[in-house]
């Protein structure tokens, strides 16, 4: 009869294996961690910019179209501008009035031609203004939400090739030709791991990752002349056709 003898692990084996194992681990784990946080890094870069071209787009789609009257009949353009806030007028339906609760020509206005944007620093929204008969009508709506900083800077024809200014006066309204815009916006939630590197930035939002666009915009409707020069008449326009507004 033959007698098997089995062998198993000895102390030091098995502190070895486990040692081995523990480092095995703990590397995986530490790659883990760091993938998570270059996760939500870009997950919280994105948000941040995707959150500023959206408002940046809004807002853009319409400041452009400042001053819109085909029939140069309404008097649209620039109604207030600082550095905080721009409101501004145009005759969308072509009737000859703004945000009129008495239109003419039969067409029915909105407050949708004469708005503003502005940016609750509280709340850290960027809000939409509809006016109607010059008053505010259905208070501010939210266009997006953890914008931090808007600021508006207008370009005159008085000085298109110099610095723009923020603080026109009214007497300057008329004359602005186009609008540069700063805005910032920042990602939902903060990262414990993340510092703001710029020292110049609100210690409120050290710990956010934001994303800042700059956009100019033309106003391409404002400037035309619609016969206020009489040795340089105005291009005739076919207002019926334009606006496709009914014959009175």
């Amino acid at each position: 009869m033959w007698l098997y003898t089995q062998r198993g692990f000895s102390l030091v084996e098995l502190l070895t294996a486990l040692a081995i194992s523990s480092v095995v681990v703990a590397s995986m784990y530490g790659a883990f961690v760091r993938q998570q946080r270059v996760s939500t890094q870009q997950e919280q870069t994105t948000e941040a910019r995707q959150n500023a071209r959206l408002s940046m787009d809004a807002m853009l789609e319409e400041i452009r179209e400042a001053g819109f009257d085909p029939g140069g009949f309404a008097g649209a353009g620039i109604k207030e501008a600082d550095a905080t806030h721009i409101r501004f007028t145009r005759d969308l339906n072509c009737n000859g009035s703004l945000a009129s609760s008495a239109p003419k020509r039969n067409v029915t206005d909105n407050t949708s031609e004469d708005i503003a944007y502005v940016l609750n620093t509280t709340t850290q929204v960027l809000g939409r203004r509809g006016y109607l008969d010059d008053q505010l009508s259905g208070g501010t709506q939210p266009v997006a939400s953890n914008i931090i900083g808007l600021n508006f800077c207008y370009i005159l024809s008085t000085n298109l090739s110099g610095s723009c200014t923020s603080n026109p006066g009214l007497s300057d309204l008329p004359n602005i030709r186009a609008v540069q815009i700063a805005l910032t916006a920042r990602a939902t939630a903060p990262d414990s791991q993340y510092t703001d590197p710029d020292p110049n930035n609100s210690a409120q939002y050290r710990h956010y990752r934001k994303a800042t666009l700059t956009s100019l915009v033309h106003l391409r409707n404002l400037g035309i002349n619609r016969g206020q020069d009489p040795n340089n008449p105005p291009k005739m326009v076919d207002f019926e056709e334009t606006c496709a507004l009914p014959h009175q």
